[in-house]
């Protein structure tokens, strides 16, 4: 990715973009690894066409240090692992836009933003299901393609309480929702929220701790309904121990009821440990 300031508040990149590290959630307090696993706390799942890796362009508008306005004109196609440009908006392209303000709820500080995503790439509402789209195939149905689709988005990040000596230590409500065309997206709507603070141990001021939910309502499309897929709803819980500056361990709970009606809900416990050197 290159980057180039035009200003002091302005500047333009393009290259293979990261859009998951790129735009980073406001908890996240560094590393994506010291916080929520689940994908659903950690990014708006109705944006699922905005791919984690592209290539792409766009501009960035701050105010001091913050940016207020992000701009990207995107590829449609998600290439990880290849180079080049021989596919380079062969089906169409993605545009997102956000605007981000500075909010001062409670006299404490906080954000909003407002998103707005539209893709020109023509699609099923199964892309995103490679699994599903290859087992209806094999079944001999059809999938009628649309070559437009659109998302609006809604985040805020919001400073509930915060610690005299020390602003970076506090507690923080965070939120993502997300409303969709409903087809050939998948997912009608979304909404997440997660309250994530210091760890309330004493002499553990360096640890983070984080609660959270999310529910996901899957659009009302014929071939979603015949093979029994309905809202999907989760519950997360995580505690990111600093044992040493370098050395971090984060054990995790969820609770999931996936949108596969058929599917029984499922308890998930894992631990993570990370080194930095």
């Amino acid at each position: 990715q290159y980057t180039q300031e035009l200003s002091d508040r302005v500047s333009v990149f393009f290259g293979k973009l990261n859009l998951l590290d790129g735009t980073p959630a406001s908890y996240a307090r560094g590393l994506r690894l010291n916080s929520f696993w689940n994908v659903a706390m950690q990014s708006n799942l109705s944006r699922s066409y905005l791919l984690p890796s592209t290539l792409g362009a766009g501009v960035t508008v701050r105010d001091e240090v913050e940016p207020v306005f992000n701009f990207f004109l995107l590829d449609t196609h998600y290439i990880p692992m290849t180079s080049g440009f021989s596919t380079l908006f062969s089906n169409g392209m993605v545009a997102y836009g956000e605007y981000r303000w500075r909010t001062n709820w409670f006299d404490l500080p906080g954000h909003s933003a407002v998103g707005f995503l539209y893709s020109s790439a023509k699609r099923t509402a199964l892309d995103t299901n490679p699994y599903l789209l290859l087992q209806l195939a094999l079944e001999g149905e059809s999938f009628p393609t649309r070559d437009s689709a659109w998302t609006l988005t809604y985040r805020f990040d919001q400073v509930l309480s915060t610690h005299a000596d020390d602003p970076k230590r506090n507690w923080t409500l965070n939120s993502d929702l997300g409303l969709t065309d409903g087809n050939p997206n998948p997912i009608r709507w979304f909404a997440n929220v997660s309250l994530v603070g210091n760890g309330p141990i004493r002499g553990r001021e360096n640890d983070t701790v984080g609660i959270g939910y999310y529910h996901l309502g899957a659009s009302n499309l014929p071939i979603l309904t015949l093979h029994q897929f309905g809202a999907e709803n989760g519950v997360e819980v995580f505690y990111n121990a600093a044992v040493t500056p370098w050395f971090h361990v984060t054990p995790d709970l969820q609770i999931l009821d996936p949108s596969q009606q058929r599917t029984e809900p499922a308890l998930l416990f894992g631990i993570r440990g990370r080194l930095s050197f």
